[in-house]
């Protein structure tokens, strides 16, 4: 299931990514917070931008605390001004003391520039968990961190 939903997710964003022009944004990300946009139930984040446009990236990352997480996914700004908006869809493994789960992650929100590489970041997250043998669980939780840029 999870390979279907990177399949699905590469395809039909690319068709956008393909015609856009590149910009100059960070390529490494690293977040300290209440959880994340990019690497979910984490304390602590780090992002490597793999491929960036004006407003579409695709990145990979790795968080700890309280959960092991490793993500892949696609972050889209909305918009460009003082505050930038975002949406975030990524597929995640989630390692914890409860066991391992391949889940889609959902994120939304806004992120504001505090210095030249500091960011204050704030939203919504959602985890999709998906079984075979109950109905689906969707959990949502706040995510509010400081990151840096480089």
């Amino acid at each position: 299931m999870a390979k279907y939903l990177i399949v699905l997710m590469l395809c039909f964003f690319s068709i956008g990514l393909a015609q856009e022009e590149k910009k100059a944004r960070p390529k490494r990300y690293t977040g300290l917070g209440l959880f994340d946009h990019k690497t979910g139930l984490s304390i602590f984040g780090n992002t490597w931008a793999l491929y960036q446009t004006n407003q579409h990236e695709i990145f990979a990352g790795l968080g700890i605390m309280p959960a092991g997480t490793l993500s892949l996914g696609w972050k889209y700004y909305i918009n460009e001004g003082p505050i930038q908006y975002y949406s975030v869809i990524s597929i995640q493994q989630i390692n914890a003391m409860g066991g391992e789960v391949v889940a889609p992650y959902l994120s939304i929100g806004g992120e504001k520039k505090i210095t030249k590489k500091l960011y204050l970041n704030l939203g919504i997250s959602t985890v999709v968990r998906l079984y075979a043998d109950r109905d689906t669980d969707i959990v949502s939780f706040p995510a509010l961190n400081i990151s840096w840029r480089k």
